[in-house]
């Protein structure tokens, strides 16, 4: 039996810099067998910093001027944590996050960028707005533009051709286009507005700005900031609605307790490899890195140039060869937008006057950046060079000739116990308010055992037990394990049982000890945490080995024997608590389908992430009303399974334009893409369909994984339990009703 390669080596890379995407590229267009590549990301977007003041002033869509970090992970067969980082031990080669456990790496890549110099000036970080990140700051401009917003002043804090390009746009967006009439006001420390450019294009800028009498205050620093004015070091004040910062940025705090040699600045040192002067095993570029011996302006331009020097650094120290230098060049051509279709062009001390040319000459550059990493081919596996030695740890199973199987392809002794510590130290590190202060489970045990509650006087408990699993639908550990608790949990609450006991089944892809022990903690801090918000604890479980990744739960939960559901009856309205969609978006999300965008993902997985225990108690407070949970079969066979239940001969009839359906999903089911699972689900039930056929077949059998809660409620409690759904964050509608008019079948109505 040919068995895949296992992950020998994990390269980490943290943020999703203009450097690090080159990286992803490269390792999707040439895999480095054996290697697992993470990418750790607070954005799942990245804006392209050329293309952000075309963004501001409104002339690029969100998705014309960023590059999706999630659809380019999956390209390079990344996993994908949507988290941004708090500490790193360099030493100890692991990094920490905010709402994740900690995650070792054999090799770490940093390109992160910078932060605002937000707590040097008074009030700032309460009221002022950072440039980046961008979505925050641009739903603000949203607000002021449609006039939900106020906003009579802005004041941008900070110079340079950052500053003076967005103070433009936000003039064209705001007076030129929108009409609002906004005073825009630049504060800057220095004489002239940047010292970057020739003098002949600073002043064609300062010109500009005169022109759309846009007011610069020269060497002037803030000092304090409030909600309407701002306080200068000369102790005047200028009004302000809405301050901007786009002020020198300085490295994040953690940086200086990483153990990471730094510059005088605390930005990560680096040689002309880009590689770390303390650690070898770590790599930074951009903003957050200084060449020390070639040092440069933190500028976009830089970091757009030394992804390929990081690209293939990163390989080759994988590889175990020789690092290319880089020096960067001295100067390089900017092209600075002007708003309205103008750019002007500097190099060096010459500079190029205003024109719609430069403009276009820009456009074509950015719009083809841009593209490099979103029109990503369809690659076919290709042979891979060998896995650097020093990666390899002699001792570890994982490089053994000779694999086990059955039960031997499990997790090691010490790897378990080790995770199993960890796991629910972490835990309770990120949430101490769910008690988890100590293991639970016993390692030296086979079985696990669970103190059944006592029946309440006069009523007697049933034992209410199910049990499911998943593949990893989502490249984040800690991410799937809180959809496969949440997912199992749900049979317990539609059976309108109390949870009581869980057990866990974890199947790890083959991998090296340190990273097999990272999935372990992952997994089971996704659980632990999940089981521990709704009263229950893990009473146990078994790890195995496979070519990928699988949660399984066994959950029991307890019921009143005397327990009686109120049988369905024709009128009775149908509640769905959730969207639908699921299936369809990850199926597109796993086959690279370029609509299936990263924020379509982050949708889907908010909705299984949410639980479905809320809903369940609200449906059982008037009446214990039928219910089950949508998934694997789709929404149309578990409606029927439900009424089934009680009595075949009744119909249903389901409005297709009442549907609720996760963003993008209709986009996903024009264009031809679903589930596996949909044309086997369509084959189990009988469907007439009297409506316009908008919503495709494939939504109306879309397997979902911890999908919502479908109840069959009587017409008067149903638009009372709605309103319930609706103001917990349930995205619930009322779907259907029940019939008599069509025996076992399911009609679709507009």
């Amino acid at each position: 039996m040919k068995l895949s390669t296992p992950d020998l080596a994990h390269l980490v890379l943290l943020g999703g810099g203009h450097a690090q995407i080159a990286v992803l590229k490269s390792l999707g267009m040439s895999p480095i067998e054996g290697l697992r590549v993470t990418l750790i990301s607070r954005d799942r977007m990245t804006p392209y910093s050329g293309m952000l003041p075309g963004y501001i002033e409104g002339f690029y869509r969100e998705d014309e001027a960023s590059i999706d970090l999630v659809r380019l992970a999956g390209f390079a067969g990344a996993r994908f944590i949507h988290d941004d980082a708090i500490g790193l031990d360099a030493d100890q080669a692991k990094v920490f996050l905010r709402n994740h456990p900690p995650l070792s790496y054999d090799r770490l890549s940093i390109n992160i960028g910078s932060t605002p110099q937000l707590d040097q000036v008074k009030g700032a970080a309460l009221h002022a707005t950072p440039i980046k990140p961008v979505p925050e700051m641009i739903q603000t401009l949203d607000e002021i533009t449609s006039g939900k917003r106020p906003c009579h002043h802005i004041s941008i804090i900070g110079g340079g051709v950052a500053g003076a390009e967005v103070a433009l746009a936000l003039d064209h967006r705001l007076n030129r286009v929108g009409k609002r009439g906004i005073n825009i006001t630049l504060v800057h420390s220095g004489q002239h507005i940047t010292e970057a450019l020739a003098k002949s294009a600073s002043r064609q800028l300062e010109n500009e700005m005169a022109k759309r009498n846009i007011t610069i205050c020269r060497q002037r620093r803030a000092t304090a900031i409030n909600s309407s004015s701002i306080t200068l070091d000369d102790g005047s004040q200028i009004a302000s609605d809405f301050t901007l910062m786009t002020t020198g940025a300085i490295s994040p705090e953690w940086i200086a307790s990483s153990h990471l040699a730094v510059d005088k600045d605390g930005f990560i040192a680096v040689n002309a490899s880009l590689q770390s002067l303390s650690h070898p095993n770590i790599f930074a570029a951009g903003d957050i890195a200084t060449i020390l011996s070639s040092p440069r302006a933190k500028s976009g331009v830089y970091a757009v140039r030394a992804g390929p020097i990081l690209r293939d650094n990163i390989r080759r120290s994988i590889q175990g060869k020789a690092l290319r230098l880089w020096s960067p060049q001295q100067h390089h051509l900017a092209l600075i937008g002007l708003g309205g279709g103008k750019a002007i062009a500097s190099r060096g001390g010459i500079s190029l006057p205003a024109s719609k040319r430069l403009w276009r000459l820009k456009e074509h550059i950015d719009r083809r950046f841009i593209r490099r990493f979103s029109d990503l081919p369809v690659m076919a596996s290709l042979p891979e060079p060998p896995i650097n030695a020093d990666l390899k740890q002699q001792d570890d199973p994982v490089f053994l000739s000779m694999q086990c199987l059955g039960c031997g392809a499990k997790t090691g002794w010490s790897t378990l116990a080790g995770a199993l510590e960890k796991a629910y130290h972490y835990a309770h590190l990120m949430r101490p308010d769910l008690g988890l202060l100590a293991k639970k489970g016993d390692i030296h045990l086979d079985a696990g055992d669970v103190l059944l509650p006592p029946s309440p006087k006069g009523k007697e408990l049933l034992l209410v037990q199910s049990i499911d699993a998943i593949s990893a639908l989502v490249d984040d550990p800690y991410v799937l394990g809180r959809i496969a608790t949440l997912h199992a949990l749900s049979d317990l609450f539609v059976a309108h049982a109390k949870p009581l006991s869980a057990l866990a089944l974890l199947t790890l892809p083959r991998a090296s000890r340190k990273q097999q022990q990272d999935d372990v903690i992952h997994l089971l801090c996704g659980i632990l945490i999940a089981l521990a918000e709704h009263g229950i604890s893990l009473s146990g479980g078994h790890t195995a080995s496979a070519q990928a990744m699988q949660v399984g739960l066994s959950v029991n939960g307890t019921r009143d024997r005397s327990l009686i559901e109120r049988p369905p009856q024709p009128d009775d309205v149908l509640i769905l608590t959730k969207p639908l969609g699921i299936g369809m978006i990850m199926a597109g999300h796993h086959h690279q389908h370029p609509l299936a965008s990263g924020q379509m993902v982050k949708c889907a997985v908010d909705v299984m992430t949410q639980s479905n225990a809320v809903a369940a108690e609200l449906a059982n407070q008037e009446a214990t009303y039928p219910m089950t949970d949508v998934t694997g079969f789709g929404l149309l066979r578990h409606a029927r399974s439900l009424v089934d239940r009680f009595d075949p001969d009744l119909g249903i009839s389901i409005s297709s334009s009442a549907l609720p359906l996760i963003s993008g999903a209709v986009r996903l089911a024009k264009s031809g893409v679903f589930s596996s699972m949909v044309a086997d689900n369509a084959a189990a039930v009988r469907v007439k369909r009297h409506d316009n056929q908008i919503i495709s077949d494939a939504l109306l059998h879309d397997p979902q994984t911890s999908g919502g809660l479908l109840i069959i409620v009587p017409p008067d409690q149903a638009d009372t339990l709605l309103q319930r759904l609706i103001t917990t964050n349930h995205q619930a509608a009322i779907i259907g009703t029940i019939n008599k008019a069509d025996s076992n079948m399911i009609t679709i109505v507009d």
